[in-house]
């Protein structure tokens, strides 16, 4: 009863621990084409109002009709900067092993763009965290999801002039899958945002 009460305790105390420091998050997931800039504003900066707000390792499944959820929170081992609000997601659709963004990308990431003009964003930092599906090395990932996040920020700042010093780019490789469940699946291949 009692080597129960422990592990029941040590168990809360872990979770309390994650919570405080940040490593499980609330991520807002958007579709193609559901996301102004002033949505995405409302997601990274105030209350998830409209939406579905979900924890690291779960995702949405379905499309704007809210569908179900899928997958079990997961805390990440790496740490990350402090941010200041939410963490906005996105699957850019990335295909296996690449880093090239797809123009069905293209009107998310012009909304972006506009958030950033805002004026409210002009002394934030923009941070842009790539990852990976588990198929391939650690190392490999580590190195293609910072690509992925470089990419998003080249496309940002070529495109649409964004400030370079106003973006910084993270990868975390295959460490946070969003369906962990199965770490191969493609829906862990994605770039998630988050202001600091």
């Amino acid at each position: 009863m009692m080597r129960n009460f422990i592990l029941i305790t040590a168990a809360c105390v872990a979770v309390l621990g994650s919570a405080a420091t940040g490593h499980a998050e609330t991520i807002r997931f958007f579709e193609p084409g559901e996301a102004t800039a002033e949505d995405l504003m409302d997601a990274m900066t105030g209350p998830q109002s409209n939406g579905v707000g979900l924890t690291r390792g779960a995702t949405r499944s379905g499309a704007k009709d809210g569908g179900g959820l899928r997958g079990l929170p997961g805390a990440s081992p790496e740490t990350t900067p402090a941010q200041s609000g939410g963490v906005v997601g996105y699957r850019i659709r990335f295909d296996f092993d690449s880093d090239r963004i797809s123009q069905r990308d293209a009107p998310f990431l012009s909304e972006l763009a506009r958030m950033l003009a805002f004026p409210e964003m002009r002394d934030r930092i923009l941070v842009i965290e790539g990852h990976t599906d588990a198929v391939g090395s650690d190392s490999y990932n580590l190195k293609l999801s910072k690509r992925r996040a470089l990419s998003v920020r080249d496309y940002l700042t070529d495109r649409y002039g964004v400030d370079p010093l106003s973006l910084q780019i993270i990868g975390r490789g295959e460490t946070a899958p969003i369906d962990p469940i199965d770490p191969e699946s493609d829906a862990n291949r994605r770039v998630q945002f988050y202001l600091r």
